[in-house]
């Protein structure tokens, strides 16, 4: 492991750590690097990476917040959307994205996956919970190496929010059952990513997201 790659790892788990919600805004550059123990230099390098995967976004002039960036511009989003909506968008388009991650995933975006998964069952706050399975989710939508998807996925996901974010509370907020299936539903999926399985990962995709909507819309 390189000496970035370790800086990535110390603040990834910095702001998993973090009792937050998604697209808050972290400390001053100055300020972030003194409390890690970074150059400058170094922290820039470990930022630009770290938005490489969706982790992070950076304005200039506003600073680096947590999670992928807004969508801008012609992308704006609905004031509102129905989570039955969310949902049939998510069937059509993740198992796809899950597919493609089966044949165009590397070994770095594998271990991504599996770290998410290995987080998320020793995390010590339901916000983190959420952040890495937001992350898990957009790494397997990286995976697929399509700019174009990655960011209709960051539509949607964003969408989520504002759509379940309460029922997600509900249902997740403690370790306990819920979280369970999630974790072997995740880990199906990642390994028949890992298997270059492209009709498994689809449909281990498929699998969790049924799953997850008859959790938090059980009369759907």
């Amino acid at each position: 492991m390189t000496s970035i790659d370790e800086g990535v790892a110390r603040l990834r788990r910095y702001i998993d750590d973090l009792d937050l919600t998604g697209q808050e805004r972290l400390p001053p550059e100055p300020i972030l690097a003194e409390r890690m123990g970074f150059t400058r230099s170094r922290l820039r390098t470990i930022l630009k990476r770290m938005e490489a995967d969706g982790t992070i976004w950076r304005h200039v002039g506003k600073g680096t917040f947590i999670g992928p960036p807004p969508p801008s511009g012609g992308e704006q989003l609905p004031a509102t959307v129905a989570a039955k909506d969310l949902f049939e968008a998510r069937l059509l388009i993740e198992p796809m994205l899950a597919a493609r991650a089966a044949q165009e995933a590397d070994e770095g975006d594998i271990a991504i996956m599996r770290a998410c998964i290995d987080g998320m069952r020793n995390s010590a706050s339901f916000q983190q919970w959420k952040r890495l399975d937001e992350r898990l989710h957009r790494a397997v939508a990286g995976a697929s190496h399509n700019s174009l998807l990655l960011t209709v996925h960051d539509t949607m996901r964003l969408s989520s929010r504002q759509a379940i974010d309460v029922r997600v509370r509900a249902v997740y907020g403690e370790p306990a059952e819920p979280r369970g299936v999630v974790e072997a539903e995740h880990i199906a999926l990642v390994e028949a990513i890992a298997a270059r399985d492209a009709e498994a990962a689809a449909q281990a995709m498929q699998a969790h997201i049924l799953s997850v909507r008859s959790s938090l819309l059980p009369s759907s």
